[in-house]
């Protein structure tokens, strides 16, 4: 287990430098980053969620993952790869569900009677 979590630590390097140069552009441009990762190319509040956290450095983690579970376990391609696959997109989609509930949640009205 403790490799596993080392693992997924080192891999998760790509998403240190994607925080860093979103925090310089953000500093260059004086805004927010509107719309991350692929959100901008779609319009329904659920798949605009699910694609936020897609973007190179996504991509990047994956395939660090795959890799190191491959080598790590002494796995063939395809299981390290489908595994993984399999553990990402879960995430992707709960992510995605817990934002929109979030989101839909923020616009509700709470009246109080007294």
């Amino acid at each position: 287990m403790a490799s596993a979590l080392n693992l997924v630590a080192w891999a998760c390097l790509p998403f240190l430098l994607r925080a860093v140069l979103r925090m310089i552009f953000m500093l260059i441009v004086k805004h927010p980053i509107v719309s991350p990762g692929l959100s901008g190319l779609v319009s329904l509040p659920f798949l605009s969620k699910l694609l936020m956290s897609v973007d190179l450095f996504f991509l990047w983690f994956a395939i660090l993952l795959i890799l190191g579970i491959r080598k790590a376990d002494n796995l063939p391609l395809g299981k390290a790869a489908a595994g993984v696959a399999i553990v990402l997109i879960l995430a992707l989609l709960a992510q995605a569900g817990l934002g929109t509930l979030t989101g839909n949640l923020g616009g509700m009205i709470i009246t109080r009677p007294f």
